[in-house]
């Protein structure tokens, strides 16, 4: 089994990006642990270590720290505020 993004997860990045001004082609996102809460920044690369998502024409990365606590895991969209959130995939 592997980390996997919901296809609700995928569209919200693509929101994001496209409000942003932000070119998917150059600028992806990448889910990091900051002030003990999973959040996504803009970044043009991952850091070393992160795992790629595959989210088709847009780019995600998860970092090591997350993946090395939670192990796999499903990036979606919690329906009560609509951000995106990490959940550990059952092995």
């Amino acid at each position: 089994m592997a980390s996997s993004i919901t296809a609700a997860a995928i569209e919200l990045i693509r929101h994001s990006l496209e409000l942003a001004g932000s070119d998917p082609a150059k600028v992806g996102v990448r889910l990091r642990v900051a002030g003990g809460m999973v959040r996504p920044r803009f970044v043009e690369r991952p850091e070393e270590g992160d795992e790629e998502l595959d989210a088709g024409p847009i780019r995600v990365f998860i970092a090591k720290k997350i993946t090395d606590e939670l192990g796999d895991v499903e990036v979606g969209v919690s329906p009560e505020h609509g951000q995106l959130v990490v959940r550990p995939l059952s092995s």
